[in-house]
């Protein structure tokens, strides 16, 4: 059943795509950046992609999705810090000069935002979807900044980030759908070029560090090496059907 969700996945949206428009991401402060998901969409602050042709015709006609990947740096409370806050946003601006686009045009997915909350069925459908939410964007920016976790005073950075186990699923799946010339490190000081060993670094996402298992799964019922079976099932798919469409066109 796992794997014909997954296959299924690869050719249409398990869930919305759920994205705020960077205009508005622009205006966000820290106060409400972890309200998260259902504060954003009860203001009518999202834009929403309920099908995968909706998205591909929004790129088509000039949309950019930035999608942000970042180590969440509290326990408790989701989302990016003061820090990685500040990075994204100026990773936005700088996006949308080098591509000539308006921030008007310039569509931003970011966990905390993009993926319901209060609804679990939901939840949990958005996450089973990351494969998808992760390759459809038009760049990726890996948020790094030296920053230190909240809770356990561990250095957060470019090397840290590179351990975690769902940043490494969101990396291996833009780079298997889009390569990594559009995948970018923001560490504090402008965008950087994807370092040429870090998609080495990343390939073996099993071999990572996750909260839940820090935690000794005292906080959830499900180990996230679980939960990533359905994305990982749907990249190795989508990646071997890619392959077999190349041989028979060779």
């Amino acid at each position: 059943r796992v794997a014909t969700a997954a296959v299924k996945s690869t050719g249409e949206l398990g869930a919305p795509m759920n994205c705020i428009p960077a205009s508005s991401f622009m205006e966000l402060h820290m106060d409400v950046v972890a309200q998260m998901h259902e504060c954003y969409r009860e203001s009518g602050g999202l834009k929403v992609f309920d099908r995968l042709e909706d998205v591909l015709e929004a790129k088509e006609a000039g949309a950019f999705i930035v999608f942000f990947s970042y180590e969440c740096l509290i326990w408790k409370q989701a989302g990016p810090n003061e820090r990685q806050l500040h990075c994204m946003k100026e990773s936005l601006k700088e996006l949308a000069d080098r591509n000539g686009t308006s921030l008007n045009d310039v569509h931003v997915w970011l966990d905390c935002i993009s993926i319901p909350q209060r609804n679990k069925a939901m939840q949990s459908a958005s996450i089973n979807s990351i494969y998808s939410f992760a390759s459809l964007p038009n760049a990726m920016v890996i948020v790094c900044p030296d920053s230190v976790h909240s809770d356990t005073g561990q250095p957060a950075d470019r090397h840290s980030i590179r351990q975690r186990l769902w940043c490494r699923v969101e990396h291996l799946a833009y780079c298997c759908s889009c390569g990594t010339q559009s995948m970018y490190l923001h560490c504090g000081e402008g965008l950087e070029a994807l370092p040429s060993d870090w998609m080495k670094s990343v390939c073996c996402v099993h071999n990572s560090m996750s909260t839940c298992c820090r935690l000794k799964h005292t906080t959830t019922t499900t180990c996230d090496r679980e939960v990533i079976v359905q994305p990982l099932l749907a990249l190795y798919y989508d990646v071997l059907l890619r392959h077999a469409r190349g041989l028979r066109d060779a």
